[in-house]
């Protein structure tokens, strides 16, 4: 295993020229934003297994109506199933050496702890997103002004053709999915009267020219933001996602197309065995220390289905 050390220069022995700066510069990395839009599932933890099941109830199999003085009051009920969640173990480490905590004129374990936490979070959101990608809706843009909903988990037509999007994400999609969301699906907002959509950089260009889009700055209390948030439209918040292994930012024809994920009321599951941690351990008689994070745990779709009360999700992408 690689370790930072202190005689190779690339690693660890610019921590000792004389010209050395008292500040250490660190790489720009993805910034988390997937994992506030997961729910924790309650009562779970340590010594539960590695199988979480979440049970989760239909509406009415009839609706009220009105009745006759005599007549009986209808009966009807709802169904109860479950959704499955299965946890799996997540880590990372970096290790130095002692001879470069003891020459170097730097205290490189901080670094090292503070990359591990940007790796955590470039993980999860990875992670998170390929979850919510799983969602059976998927809305591809064939045009400025409109697209096609695909409702089997492809992007693919009945007849197995791939779909590709022709343009990036405008307004126009934007209140297409919003208005199947609420008109066909009949889900709530993800604050109850909004829904969420996260896109990339790309998509984010084709929102906020538009004349009707409002900053976050200009309608939020920060603490009520989420974070990221960018602004408003058409009932939908928008939250910005520069992580590329989370959402591509080119897709489609040409790349035309930036990723996007619209959420509804409880789109997604988290159970936590192990909550994510940060450790280190000692070998070699102290010569080298590892550093690394670890997690034990699991996400899923609340509802892994097309049907309308319950799927949350609906994913914005290119065949």
């Amino acid at each position: 295993m690689p370790a930072q050390v202190y005689g190779v220069p690339r690693l660890g022995g610019v921590l000792a020229l004389p010209s050395l700066t008292a500040e250490v510069r660190k790489a720009a990395l993805p910034r988390f934003v997937f994992r506030q839009f997961v729910r924790p599932v309650q009562g779970y933890g340590k010594n539960k297994g590695d199988e979480i099941r979440f049970p989760r109830r239909s509406g009415l199999a009839g609706s009220g109506r009105r009745l006759a003085e005599t007549e009986l009051i209808p009966v009807t009920g709802f169904t109860i199933d479950y959704g499955t969640l299965l946890v799996d173990e997540y880590g990372n480490a970096a290790a130095c050496t002692l001879r470069l905590t003891t020459l170097a004129e730097i205290d490189i374990q901080p670094h090292i702890v503070d990359a591990l936490r940007d790796d955590i979070v470039a993980t999860m959101d990875k992670e998170i997103a390929a979850v919510a990608k799983k969602t059976k809706i998927k809305y591809v843009p064939t045009s400025p002004t409109g697209g096609v909903f695909l409702t089997n988990g492809e992007f693919k037509d009945s007849n197995g053709n791939p779909v590709v999007a022709t343009s990036n994400l405008t307004t126009a999609h934007v209140k297409d999915i919003v208005d199947y969301l609420q008109g066909y699906l009949h889900v709530p907002g993800y604050d109850g009267e909004n829904y969420v959509c996260v896109l990339t950089t790309k998509a984010r260009r084709g929102i906020i020219d538009d004349s009707n889009f409002v900053q976050a700055a200009h309608y939020g209390d920060p603490e009520r933001l989420f974070r990221y948030e960018i602004g408003l439209l058409y009932n939908t918040r928008f939250v910005h996602c520069n992580n590329p292994d989370a959402l591509n930012n080119a897709v489609g024809q040409n790349g035309v197309l930036g990723e996007a994920l619209f959420f509804a009321d409880d789109p997604l599951v988290e159970g936590v065995a192990l909550p994510e941690e940060i450790r280190s351990e000692t070998r070699d008689l102290g010569r080298q220390t590892v550093i690394g994070w670890i997690y034990m745990g699991g996400w899923a779709l609340t509802w892994d289905s097309n049907k309308p009360g319950e799927c949350r999700v609906i994913h914005v992408g290119s065949a």
